[in-house]
């Protein structure tokens, strides 16, 4: 033989995997991960309004915003 070998419906760990069942292509991000996002983002914008006003509060809500928008990636995840 040339050395081809037949498509198999098992991955090359050797185990069979499930056919009706859509690989997942990406974890989803929960809820409150979310959230945070969006209230870093928003923090974030309003920052940008607020130092057109008054240079300290807005660098406060630029700290806060930040803050938040980085938190959800900085939690533990489990693989589990």
């Amino acid at each position: 033989m040339s050395g081809y070998q037949f498509p198999t419906p098992w991955p090359r760990a050797g185990l069979p995997r499930n056919l009706y069942v859509r690989p997942t292509v990406g974890a989803a991000v929960s809820p409150p991960r979310a959230f945070l996002v969006l209230l870093g983002i928003a923090f974030l914008v309003a920052a940008v309004v607020i130092a057109s006003f008054d240079r300290l509060l807005g660098l406060g809500a630029f700290i806060v915003g930040a803050f938040l928008l980085v938190l959800p990636f900085l939690a533990i995840h489990e693989d589990g």
